[in-house]
């Protein structure tokens, strides 16, 4: 079990090599913490890293989206998908 305080501790070593783990809501972070441990253990048990870099870039966009001014401030506004889906890209609209 983690608390509050090794919580924090362990953020902020994370938020050295991601910085962006700083823009995660302090709720959220629990939940970044417990699946980046997990997928980093099963990633040294097999010797793969590519499922960490996937869990790493899903968790750098939900930060991405909290960033967003755009957003209200409690993130009511934010919808998590099931399943991913396809979405153009705002760059291009493609």
């Amino acid at each position: 079990m983690i608390d509050d305080e090794m919580l924090e501790r362990i953020v902020s070593r994370l938020s050295i090599t991601f910085p962006w783990a700083d823009l995660l809501p302090a709720h959220i972070r629990p939940e970044f913490v417990s699946e980046f441990l997990k997928v980093a253990r099963a990633c040294l048990a097999v010797g793969r890293f590519d499922r960490l870099t996937i869990t790493l870039e899903a968790w750098r966009s939900t930060a991405e989206a909290y960033a967003d001014p755009a957003v209200a401030v409690d993130a009511s506004d934010l919808h998590y998908f099931d399943a991913p889906e396809a979405v153009p890209d705002p760059r291009t609209g493609e």
